[in-house]
């Protein structure tokens, strides 16, 4: 069950940000990546639980020997999803900003085949609060989707 209570945005005007990227790999390629313990292993080389469902968990461990809670982005879930084309999942702030950390906003990735054998990949992250510690966690996440998205240039080709 996906809890609606930890979303702190809601309306048509959620604060976010976009990035945009071509990757040299067909859309279901870059899908299996995202949606496979094994795919975000080679992908971004972290251990990963997921399972490709409404509400399944989508949580990477940056940290996996760090204590429960803190490993990375656990509790966050699958919001929706079309094969090959959109995922979308909760996420939660880093632990080192406890401030926001309970608190869950959301990514969405879209991907549309170039036709030639690529995908333009946008990632969209949305729903920050207000304040000084969501300013921080917005900042955060451009900062580390950018480092994402070489991280996906690195594995795919661009």
């Amino acid at each position: 069950m996906i809890d609606t209570s930890l979303f702190v945005a809601a309306g048509p005007d959620v604060r976010s940000f976009t990035r945009q990227v071509r990757l040299a790999a067909e859309p279901a390629e870059v899908f299996r990546a995202w949606t496979t313990a094994e795919g975000l292993k080679a992908l971004l080389d972290v251990e990963a639980k997921v399972e490709l469902r409404i509400g399944g968990p989508l949580e990477l461990y940056f940290m996996p020997e760090a204590p429960e809670g803190t490993r990375g982005s656990e509790g966050c879930q699958i919001l929706a999803y079309l094969p090959d084309r959109l995922l979308a999942f909760s996420w939660n702030a880093p632990p080192t900003i406890p401030e926001t950390r309970e608190l869950h906003t959301w990514v969405v990735m879209e991907l549309v085949p170039t036709g030639e054998g690529g995908t333009d990949l946008s990632l969209t992250h949305a729903g920050f609060g207000e304040g000084d510690a969501w300013d921080e966690t917005a900042a955060y996440f451009e900062r580390a989707w950018g480092l994402v998205i070489e991280a996906m240039i690195a594995r795919f080709g661009g």
